[in-house]
């Protein structure tokens, strides 16, 4: 059976998706990895990704609309950039 945990704060900000294939999709991101987590905070009424960590066993993905990084085997950790912030939005529904 698979089992694929995903919690969001909207107070906090923090959120997690946990489980095989994992995936954060967005109009302008794409992640993919066995667990996702991080924080967000509100900006202008939309979601902003403030940090990241995104962890599997074979292979993770980050795509943007200026960014598109693979990594086997690895466990990734970031905080944008505010120049990459306009690329790292999820909307508020999430």
């Amino acid at each position: 059976m698979l089992t694929i945990l995903i919690k969001i704060n909207n107070i906090t900000g923090d959120f997690m998706i946990n489980g095989p294939n994992s995936r954060l999709k967005t109009d302008t991101i794409d992640i993919t990895g066995y667990l996702i987590e991080g924080k967000f905070t509100q900006l202008e009424n939309i979601n902003e990704v403030e940090l990241l960590n995104v962890e599997d066993e074979t292979q993770i993905n980050i795509k943007t609309e200026t960014l598109d990084m693979y990594a086997l085997s690895c466990l990734l950790y970031t905080s944008p950039s505010p120049r990459d912030r306009g690329c790292s939005r999820m909307p508020s529904s999430a």
